[in-house]
């Protein structure tokens, strides 16, 4: 589904990389399947384009952007706009946290707005040296021995508790047993 982008003139700001992220997630599986996240996202990303950022608004969203009736469309009675706004959040969020993660701009609906905001995301810090393989393998062997290790010194320590308990129980038993025969004679 290729959608083109418009904007309102050539004076207006150059937006490249704001167009190029909007392109990618409207390619991205997770939004191109869904036709209402599709002209969602299209229309308020090409309002804020062309600088009409104020004429996002529900209204607008729900009669331009996702087909309902001039005359008939109420926000009281409809909550379609609402509800596809949440719903796109949650995408958004979702397709950031896993294939956009790395993305150096991030699209984002604010909670309770329907301006988009284009973040910039930081670099990401360049990767330490991982040991190799072998030193991997080793150190996941350490680490299970050590938890093995644990696990034994708590069982033999709750070995030994229950088996010092019971000791004190048969001596008290034993000496009980001994006072008690003694004044019966």
């Amino acid at each position: 589904m290729d959608l083109e982008l418009h904007t309102a003139s050539p004076a207006s700001a150059n937006f490249q990389k704001e167009k190029e992220e909007l392109e990618w997630l409207l390619h991205s599986p997770e939004i191109s399947r869904s036709a209402s996240f599709v002209r969602f996202l299209s229309f308020i990303c090409n309002k804020y384009f062309e600088g009409a950022a104020n004429e996002i608004r529900e209204y607008s969203i729900a009669v331009d952007a996702l087909g309902r009736k001039e005359s008939s469309f109420d926000s009281h009675v409809d909550p379609i706009v609402r509800v596809t706004a949440r719903a796109l959040r949650k995408r958004l969020c979702e397709i950031y946290e896993r294939d956009g993660k790395s993305r150096s701009l991030h699209v984002v609906l604010p909670l309770g707005h329907y301006v988009p905001r284009f973040v910039r995301q930081p670099d990401p810090p360049a990767e330490p040296d991982l040991p190799g393989p072998d030193a991997r393998a080793e150190e996941m062997q350490t680490s299970a021995a050590a938890i093995f290790t644990r696990a034994n010194d708590r069982t033999i320590w709750r070995a030994a508790s229950i088996l010092l308990a019971m000791s004190g129980v048969f001596l008290a038993g034993l000496f009980l047993g001994q006072s008690t025969g003694e004044s019966s004679q």
